[in-house]
């Protein structure tokens, strides 16, 4: 049975730098409704349960352009859903397509049987498409596996990854273990977190153990990294983005962002000056990354480290004086970030 065209699906809704929000919700509490634990919720789609009113889905639904006229709410997110996994809007099609997609996939009606009204079309559609499979995926030459595979994990490089465990396509067997995991790496954005602006900030303890377990084959394919701080640690507040650093496949070049952030005490975004402070000091570790003849461009567990250092050195310059956090109250995370 062939799969229904998807030029009518949405991506999974997934949040970006640009817009941290669904539907006014945080970018932590998207996360929880997901489910799950942290590690692997990036892979979840949204549940549309309860903590969803009706106005919220029905909103959803219109931004994606979903004509589901007076639905319940259990129906509209049941066709949420459906569009988060690629699928088709079928309320969205005449009853000539939806005919047409069913005599495509031999399903639907027969000669002897009467023409179904578009709702019973839609139901058999979506009975078929809760059953599709495709058994046959090692029978694919392989360049066409790596294209199902970047698909794949393309969705995932919507979110910065904290210490994720693998995805679940990579848990199947052993064989998609050693073909997928290459392409997530080099596909997703990988998170390197700091502790408190300080002299003496360190690697965040997940970061820590994430980077210094990774194999190097694995590190040497991450492609995009976002450096993290947290002004406190004590606050539950979403941490600040302070830079996006991008390499080319080749390991030829980089490109380097950094990100203006507020500061919960100050009220304030970064200053450029500052901003272009950070660059000034992250920029020579990443210079060191295409001068080395060695694993040029590809990056290695001391290039996390140097980037660390670089920030220290940030923030000792008197610019960040009112962002610095104070290196009195930061014992209880050194003790635990020295890896």
């Amino acid at each position: 049975m062939s799969a229904p065209p998807t030029g009518g699906g949405h991506r999974p809704t997934k949040l970006s730098t640009d817009n941290k929000t669904w539907c006014g919700l945080s970018q932590r509490k998207t996360n929880v409704l997901r489910g799950g634990g942290e590690h692997d919720n990036y892979w979840r789609l949204v549940s549309y349960d309860t903590r969803h009113t009706h106005a919220q889905l029905k909103a959803l639904a219109k931004k994606r352009k979903m004509k589901l006229g007076n639905m319940s709410r259990a129906q509209i997110a049941d066709r949420l859903g459906r569009s988060d996994r690629g699928l088709l809007t079928y309320e969205n099609c005449s009853v000539g397509e939806l005919e047409a997609f069913a005599l495509q996939r031999g399903i639907g009606t027969s000669d002897a049987d009467p023409a179904l009204t578009k709702t019973a079309l839609i139901r058999i559609l979506h009975h078929a498409d809760d059953r599709l499979s495709f058994p046959r995926l090692f029978d694919l030459p392989p360049e066409v596996c790596v294209i199902i595979y970047e698909f794949y994990c393309a969705h995932f490089s919507e979110e910065h990854l904290h210490m994720p465990t693998p995805p679940p396509l990579a848990l199947v067997c052993r064989r998609l273990r050693e073909d997928v995991m290459p392409v997530f790496y080099g596909e997703c954005s990988f998170r390197i977190e700091l502790t408190e602006p300080s002299a003496r900030c360190r690697l965040v303890p997940k970061t820590a153990l994430f980077f210094s377990t990774l194999p190097a084959a694995s590190l040497a394919r991450i492609r995009w990294l976002h450096i993290y701080t947290r002004f406190d640690s004590h606050r539950w507040q979403d941490e600040d983005e302070i830079a996006q650093i991008q390499l080319s496949g080749k390991g030829t070049k980089f490109s380097l962002q950094t990100m203006p952030y507020v500061n919960p005490d100050a009220s304030e975004r970064m200053p450029a000056e500052v901003q272009a402070l950070v660059e000034q000091k992250l920029r020579p570790a990443l210079d060191a990354m295409l001068s080395r003849t060695q694993g040029r461009g590809h990056v290695v567990l001391m290039d996390v480290h140097r980037l660390l250092w670089a920030m220290q050195d940030a923030w000792t310059h008197y610019a960040f004086d009112e962002y610095r956090y104070e290196d009195t109250d930061h014992g209880a995370w050194e003790s635990d970030s020295d890896y």
